[in-house]
C-alpha cells in the first residue's frame, strides 16, 4: 500500500475486483449475477488492507467524497461532469489523497515496526 500506482489502481479498479464490495454497493442477493466471479483471496485481502487504510487516513471530505466514487466505479471525468467540477481538479483531489492514503500506511508500517523492534534506533536482530 505505499505505492501510489498500487492504491490508485485498487481504487479505480475496485468495483470489478471485489466481489464482495460489489454486492454491498449494489445488492442483488445472487453472486452468480457478477458471472460467477472467483474470489481471489491476495485481492480481498488488499482490499481489507485499503478499507482499514481509509479508515485510519485523515482524508479531507473532498478526498474521501472523490475516493469512494471512484471505487463505485466512476470515473474522473464522470465526477467531473456530475458535480460541474474541472476534470484537472479531481485529478488533483484523486492524486493527492492517494497521497495521503500512502503516507499513513508509512507510518502505520513505522509504527508497527517500532513496537516489534523496540524504536527508531534499534537495529533489527538477525536470527
Amino acid at each position: 500500500m505505499g505505492d501510489p500506482k498500487v492504491v490508485s489502481e485498487l481504487i479505480r479498479n475496485r468495483i470489478s475486483l471485489d466481489v464482495s464490495y460489489k454486492e454491498k454497493i449494489y445488492p442483488s442477493g445472487d453472486f452468480e449475477s457478477h458471472g460467477g466471479m472467483i474470489f481471489n483471496e491476495s485481492i480481498l485481502c488488499a482490499y481489507i488492507s485499503l478499507d482499514e487504510l481509509l479508515k485510519s487516513s485523515p482524508l479531507t471530505k473532498k478526498q474521501r467524497f472523490v475516493v469512494e466514487l471512484m471505487m463505485r466505479g466512476y470515473t474522473v471525468q464522470d465526477i467531473a461532469d456530475v458535480y460541474g467540477i474541472d476534470r484537472r481538479r479531481v485529478s488533483e483531489i484523486f492524486q493527492r489523497a492517494v497521497n495521503v492514503l500512502c503516507e499513513q500506511h508509512e507510518q502505520n508500517w513505522k509504527r508497527v515496526m517500532d513496537k516489534l523492534y523496540g524504536g527508531e534506533n534499534s537495529e533489527v536482530k538477525n536470527g
